[in-house]
């Protein structure tokens, strides 16, 4: 089956997937402007109708303003919601892990290496994730956990130096292409030169 990209990052990205009946709808919100409208413009172009952008307070205390917008219900968004991450996982391609990069990546400037934060996925789907990257770029990124204080734990992956190697220049190159010059931190920024050595 053939899903929504835009639905597929609604539930493994920043997004939300909301199913209170039969059908879903699906909200996307960001501290970043920039961001909200390169995803309402991608909505636009999968023909998804949605209403204008609002703002909330930051939760955990903090200051920033948190953006937001709302589709209406949709039976794509549904098959999504229906269907299991091992199935979204499945018909992952680039474009859909720079989306969840955009949302829920990191990269480290010390090490120059990358993470991909995927805190919905058990073990077992993590490591079908991990599967399909060795798929797509013939380097499998690494399963690590992170251990929270009150024992819980969430699973994200580590992209080795070689995996940064071919991931990050296209991920730039998709960036530079959108013109989202505030999520360039995402890949190091502009200065940053990887090393030939």
């Amino acid at each position: 089956m053939r899903f929504s990209r835009m639905a597929k990052n609604g539930k493994l990205g920043d997004g939300c997937i909301i199913k209170p009946y039969k059908n879903a709808s699906m909200s996307f919100t960001s501290t970043d402007l920039n961001v909200i409208n390169f995803k309402r413009k991608m909505c636009i172009e999968e023909g998804f109708t949605f209403g204008e952008i609002g703002t909330q307070k930051s939760g955990y205390g903090g200051t920033k303003t948190i953006y937001k917008f709302n589709t209406h219900v949709d039976e794509r968004i549904t098959q999504v919601a229906d269907a299991s991450y091992t199935d979204l996982i499945k018909t992952l391609d680039k474009e859909d892990l720079f989306l969840w990069y955009i949302d829920d990546g990191s990269w480290h400037k010390t090490r120059n290496t990358m993470h991909l934060y995927s805190n919905m996925l058990n073990d077992d789907e993590t490591s079908e994730l991990i599967a399909k990257i060795d798929e797509i770029y013939g380097i499998a990124p690494r399963a690590r956990k992170d251990r929270k204080r009150d024992g819980r734990s969430f699973n994200y992956l580590y992209f080795p130096r070689d995996l940064v190697k071919l991931f990050r220049p296209e991920f730039k190159e998709y960036l530079i292409e959108l013109k989202l010059e505030s999520m360039y931190y995402k890949f190091g920024g502009l200065d940053y030169e990887e090393k030939t050595a």
